[in-house]
Formats: structure tokens, C-alpha cells, sequence
């Protein structure tokens, strides 16, 4: 899938992405003919909200497939939800460099450990 996804990711509307992953049943070798692929992207810190427009049709043109995309803007929310959570930390880098976003799963671990913590203490 990488190699299909260099277009999309050299196409020059795509500046602002700092790094992408796949994540889910393609990333863990158990997909299906059926299936879909899992997209994360993390956008660059002065980025707004939202997602480059048309980058999920573009990476479904270039894979042959349906994409799923999920999009990270950096920011003090970013985190939120158990989805982007997972997402980024077992996504395989697909654009970028994974340093790039080490900060990101820094927190996304230790949001992950404070929940545990919580939950060890109602328990």
C-alpha cells in the first residue's frame, strides 16, 4: 500500500500532513477482499481543523479500494476518543516520520496509563 500512496502523498495540497499511518485489519495482515483501509493522518502543528479535501477519494483511487481516513490535529484535544487513540498507536508509517509524532504517542500512552490507573481505583 505505501508504494500506491506516494502520489498522493507527493501531490503538493497534501503539505500540511506530517506524517500518516495505517492502522487495522490491512496493517495486521487480516483483511479481507472486502475490507477497507485504515488512514491516520497527523496534521502539522499551525494546521487548522479538518481534513485536505478530497485525500480520502485520492488514497481510495490510488489503492483500489475504499479508504477510512482519520485525521489528528495537534492541539490540546487531540486526543480525544479511544479511536485516535489506537489509531496512531498501532499504525504502521505510511507517509513521514514516525519521530515526527513520537510527542503524540508519548500522550496517547500515558492518557491510556491514567485511565488504568482510574479504573484500578473504582475497582
Amino acid at each position: 500500500m505505501r508504494e500506491r500512496m506516494v502520489p498522493v502523498w507527493q501531490n503538493n495540497d497534501q503539505r500540511d500532513i506530517l506524517w500518516a499511518g495505517i492502522y487495522g485489519s490491512v496493517a495486521r495482515n487480516h483483511a479481507h477482499e472486502e475490507s477497507d483501509i485504515d488512514v491516520c493522518i497527523v496534521l502539522k502543528e499551525h494546521c487548522g481543523s479538518g481534513e485536505p479535501v478530497d485525500l480520502e477519494e485520492r488514497l481510495a483511487e490510488a489503492c483500489g479500494c475504499e479508504v477510512s481516513l482519520l485525521c489528528i490535529c495537534q492541539g490540546p484535544d487531540w486526543a480525544w476518543g479511544h479511536v485516535r487513540l489506537e489509531a496512531l498507536l498501532s499504525s504502521h508509517t505510511v507517509y513521514g516520520n514516525r519521530r515526527d509524532v513520537e510527542h503524540l504517542r508519548q500522550e496517547a500512552m500515558i492518557f491510556l496509563n491514567d485511565g488504568l490507573t482510574r479504573l484500578d481505583f473504582y475497582i
